[in-house]
């Protein structure tokens, strides 16, 4: 019964939240921009909210090409819908999730463990979300489920990887050492 009440829920919410924003994919005829002018754009698009991370700034100042390269090709947008699940307990984290703006708690709920889906937590950020999947291998200890339309940028860790390992920048490295270090203690 409580399983039935929740998938409703989850379906009458998300017919009424449909107000999302307008994403790449929604967009054909981007499609046949001149791949110039389609980097340019998501460049435009997806260079404020990484500039909110210290690494990001370094990365910019010292090699703007490859900070533009991680836009082009790493980053993505994706509009998380009522009850849907961002990640659950024991996935791998292939992805981080940074906000466009501060996001209200209420719009996603942070469950640590196995716990239920109705004990989790309001999640307060303006930052990054699984930041750690950059920097080494991270499997996800809960599940982070959106409580109402939220709009997020996502950056494929892989796609990041490839990136990182063309370019030759030690501000990132030297961040990335750092990061580990910490979180071993």
């Amino acid at each position: 019964l409580d399983l039935g009440q929740r998938i409703t829920s989850f379906v009458r919410q998300g017919l009424l939240d449909q107000k999302r924003r307008v994403h790449e994919s929604d967009l054909p005829l981007l499609k046949n921009l001149p791949k110039s002018l389609k980097q340019e754009l998501r460049s435009e698009v997806f260079s404020p909210p990484l500039m909110r991370f210290p690494v990001f700034v370094a990365l910019q100042s010292v090699s703007p090409g490859d900070a533009h390269m991680i836009c082009c090709r790493a980053m993505g947008e994706v509009s998380a819908t009522p009850g849907e699940e961002l990640f659950g307990y024991g996935d791998v984290a292939n992805e981080v999730l940074f906000s466009r703006n501060p996001i209200d708690p209420s719009r996603l709920r942070y469950t640590h463990g196995r716990a239920s889906y109705d004990e989790g937590e309001p999640l307060d950020f303006s930052g990054a979300i699984v930041e750690m999947a950059l920097w080494l291998e991270w499997i996800h200890r809960g599940y982070l489920i959106a409580q109402r339309l939220c709009e997020l940028i996502t950056m494929d860790v892989r796609q990041f990887h490839e990136c990182i390992a063309m370019a030759s920048f030690l501000c990132v490295r030297s961040y990335a050492t750092k990061y580990c270090r910490k979180m071993q203690e």
